[in-house]
């Protein structure tokens, strides 16, 4: 079962559409532009223990723009993003939330 799955119960249904689009978990999304990148395409092939407040920096400076997402919609993938590896923590798989600092 995937993270986004077991929260689905506590979640509406739009919340989980909106999660799964801007987290890149779905092929094509409506709510993040296909030239914006997902986490999954900017990070997807490193561990989470790796990142870095740089790293954060860097992918969160590439979202806005004319061409970027809007401010509701950066609020909602960081908050996506922060809660999952806030729950990565608490299920033991990093030490600590590797990017605290900066979401």
């Amino acid at each position: 079962m995937s993270w986004l799955q077991a929260r689905e119960a506590i979640l509406q249904p739009a919340a989980v559409r909106t999660d799964e689009s801007l987290l890149g978990l779905k092929a094509e999304s409506t709510r993040r532009p296909r030239r914006v990148p997902s986490p999954l395409q900017a990070w997807g092939a490193r561990k989470l223990s790796t990142l870095t407040t740089g790293d954060a920096v860097a992918y969160f400076g590439s979202l806005t723009g004319p061409d970027g997402l809007g401010p509701q919609s950066v609020l909602n993938l960081r908050t996506a993003l922060s809660t999952l590896l806030s729950d990565t923590v608490a299920m033991g798989h990093v030490a600590t939330h590797p990017l605290k600092n900066r979401l």
